[in-house]
């Protein structure tokens, strides 16, 4: 093979890995992508640092500000447990 044929070979065959390498990233970017939802197509206007705000209602229920269990003590022992004893 002389080397005429050989750079020819090398650059068939750099030109056959980089459009390898640009599919996957391609692929790859359209399998991660996020699914859109209805609501922003059918808006059609796009909104920067939106906030909301609440109606002004008071909540009905109270903070807590521990969570307490309802039950106290052992857990009791499921039956076939009981009967081994």
């Amino acid at each position: 093979m002389d080397s005429n044929n050989r750079n020819k070979a090398k650059l068939l065959a750099a030109v056959i890995g980089g459009s390898a390498v640009v599919t996957m990233g391609a692929v790859a970017m359209s399998i991660h992508q996020q699914p859109t939802g209805t609501e922003n197509v059918a808006v059609g206007k796009m909104t920067v640092a939106a906030t909301t705000t609440a109606s002004g209602k008071a909540d009905t229920v109270e903070a807590t500000s521990m969570a307490v269990p309802v039950i106290k003590g052992p857990a009791p022992l499921p039956t076939e447990e009981q009967a081994a004893e």
